[in-house]
């Protein structure tokens, strides 16, 4: 509680306050807050998921997937690193990890 709040109770609801048991307190997050390089985190959550859905999606599902890919690596603070993780880092099979290596590469050579 704040100074300023704490002034404007009588004290009977300070002596209230002070012997509550339990309080709840709720943080939040500002939406949209811009927090690296003027980008928005996106989440790992979200990359993880498209990965998952590529692996069972058909061809066409696949693409538009790498094509989401692309555009949120480009418009996010966390995306290139989220790509490498998830996309690369925890993927066991080679052929699986190739369009995430791609993707990394044309995003450092500005191809994206």
């Amino acid at each position: 509680m704040t100074e300023k709040t704490t002034q404007k109770l009588t004290e009977s609801e300070k002596v209230s306050v002070s012997t509550t048991e339990v309080a709840k307190a709720y943080l939040i997050a500002e939406i949209g807050k811009k927090v690296k390089d003027g980008k928005m985190k996106l989440g790992d959550s979200t990359f993880w998921l498209l990965r998952k859905a590529y692996e069972t999606g058909d061809e066409n599902t696949k693409q538009a997937i790498l094509t989401v890919v692309k555009e949120l690596v480009n418009l996010s603070s966390d995306g290139k690193e989220a790509v490498q993780a998830y996309w690369i880092d925890h993927i066991r099979d080679e052929a699986l990890k190739e369009p995430g290596k791609q993707i990394l590469a044309k995003q450092e050579n500005g191809d994206l």
